[in-house]
Order: structure tokens, then C-alpha cells, then sequence
């Protein structure tokens, strides 16, 4: 068994364990956990599959609660190194998130993975975010 990355309290953790190289999400991290402000941890989130990337997601239509929860999962695993993220990343992700909450109601789950999700992409590098803003600009 690997160790276990130490956390400050407030923050999220990627795994060791990572992707193999040979598939989509190769060399990024196979799951999530973050430690809450009273000192505990969360279940850690896992990847789906490490050959579902952020265009698939962005993709996807969802059917079914499962289906939302597995999506919103996948989500915040794979946005979980926002430094990391494309423009391309960031435009995929927001259109999956979008997809995710295009429902009458949401679970805690689903709105956890979410709420973590946005958090990272609001810390993608500046140029980044910028860039992949473009695409999803509204005029008046």
C-alpha cells in the first residue's frame, strides 16, 4: 500500500496512484479526497476510467441519477490538477457541468463533486481561463 498524501484542512488530494500512459488521462491522478475543516476526510472520489477524458464527459448524455453521480465524479477527479487544465479542459468541463446540473434536482454527492469542480477550475492559470472563456461569452 502506498502512503497517503498529508492534507491541510480545507484542501482536496489527488492519489498516488495514477493512469497508466498508454490511455487517455495517462500520468494524472485515478482519485480525489479532500479534508474538511473539522480535521476528517472525505470517501475519496474515483476515476471511472482512465480512458474517459474531459471531451467524452463533455459529450455524454445523461439518463440517469447514477449516471449524473458518475459524471460529476469523473469531473472532479480529472479537473483535480487545475494547473494542468487546457483551455480545451476548461470549455469541456464547463459544458459537462452543465450537462451534470441540467436536472429538477441534484444529490449531495453530485453537488459536492460539482461545488469541487468549479473550485478548480476557478484556479486554472489566468491565461487559461481567459482563453477558454472565448467560446462561452455571451453579447448583449
Amino acid at each position: 500500500t502506498s502512503p497517503s498524501p498529508t492534507l491541510q484542512a480545507g484542501f482536496q488530494s489527488s492519489s498516488l496512484e495514477t493512469c497508466d500512459n498508454q490511455t487517455v488521462n495517462g500520468g494524472k491522478p485515478y482519485g480525489t479526497r479532500s479534508c474538511l475543516l473539522n480535521g476528517t476526510s472525505t470517501t475519496p472520489v474515483w476515476l471511472t476510467s482512465c480512458n474517459t477524458g474531459l471531451q467524452n464527459l463533455a459529450n455524454v448524455t445523461i439518463n440517469s441519477t447514477e449516471e449524473r453521480v458518475t459524471v460529476a465524479n469523473d469531473l472532479e477527479v480529472l479537473t483535480s490538477n487545475p494547473e494542468s487544465l487546457s483551455s480545451d479542459d476548461v470549455t469541456n468541463t464547463v459544458q459537462a457541468l452543465d450537462n451534470v446540473l441540467d436536472a429538477p434536482s441534484i444529490t449531495t454527492q453530485v453537488s459536492s463533486s460539482v461545488i469541487t469542480t468549479v473550485s478548480n477550475v476557478l484556479n486554472v492559470p489566468d491565461d487559461v481561463f481567459i482563453a477558454s472563456n472565448g467560446s462561452n461569452r455571451c453579447h448583449l
